[in-house]
């Protein structure tokens, strides 16, 4: 993760932007018992997350 803080401008732009929303957004499925809006959040930060493992130099794999 180091190199990710360091190197990634996508791990930038998630913490500062995506995870808030992105957790209030699930907060909200869990309250409303939404499990299929919840997959789907959970997928997409999954699919973002190994972005930025993408986005890290040296590129190491997932």
């Amino acid at each position: 993760m180091r190199d990710s803080v360091e190197t990634s401008p996508l791990l930038q732009h998630r913490a500062q932007t995506v995870v808030p929303g992105r957790i209030l957004q699930m907060e909200e499925a869990i309250r409303n018992r939404d499990f299929a809006s919840f997959a789907r959040l959970t997928c997409a930060d999954s699919n973002q997350f190994h972005a930025v493992c993408l986005d890290t130099s040296p590129l190491y794999s997932t």
